[in-house]
């Protein structure tokens, strides 16, 4: 699988109120941050649906969209549409890992999505061993392997496809910030057990001398 960078992502290192600073038109909510790639097998359009549900019952929950892609101005014009562009729904263009590293810090959770195709259930998404690493939960609106690795650590939420359920779900786990900040340290225990890029590493080597070996 993809590995985590547990040193460029601790979170002892980064710093939120560095991220708020540079980027101070976003509201002081409760952040979800969506950092990759805006392509269409992503389905970022789904993040703004949310984005309008939350403005719909008052919800103070801010969506951020770091990065850029084939479907990067159909979001955008959505969200015009929907009147959450710069409200509660903010677009940022792609950032280097060292800024990206306080984004992940100031984000309350880190979502990672995808179209409905069963097939996308199989994906190996960066954004989802970053947010491992950088001890912040997760929030996905697909199945498979990562779905099982969020829910049974208590790392994270998986998000209903129906944008009414999924707020729903979404500002209940964001209101409770005990459970918000155990899913966090749940994550970071996930990265360090089973995706450092150390662990990995060894893990192949051993694999390679036990296939390259002779008695």
């Amino acid at each position: 699988p993809n590995s985590c960078d547990l040193d460029l992502f601790d979170p002892e290192n980064a710093c939120a109120d560095r991220f708020r600073t540079k980027f101070d038109q976003i509201p002081s909510g409760p952040i979800v941050l969506y950092p990759g790639t805006l392509g269409t097998v992503n389905g970022v359009s789904y993040l703004v649906d949310l984005a309008s549900e939350a403005s719909r019952i008052n919800s103070d929950v801010v969506f951020v969209v770091i990065g850029d892609g084939i479907e990067c101005d159909k979001v955008r014009e959505r969200a015009i549409a929907d009147g959450v562009l710069n409200k509660n729904f903010f677009m940022i263009e792609p950032l280097p890992k060292s800024e990206l590293v306080d984004a992940f810090s100031a984000a309350s959770i880190v979502s990672s999505c995808f179209v409905d195709v069963p097939e996308m259930e199989a994906n190996s998404a960066n954004k989802f061993f970053d947010a491992l690493a950088a001890g912040r939960p997760v929030a996905i609106n697909y199945g498979g392997w990562q779905k099982e690795i969020v829910e049974s650590n208590n790392a994270g939420i998986a998000l209903s496809r129906d944008p009414i359920e999924a707020i729903r779900t979404l500002t209940q786990f964001l209101a409770d910030t005990a459970q918000v900040a155990q899913a966090g340290l749940n994550s970071r225990q996930v990265a360090i057990n089973n995706f450092s890029r150390d662990l990995l590493a060894k893990r192949l080597e051993g694999a390679m001398h036990s296939v390259t070996s002779h008695d």
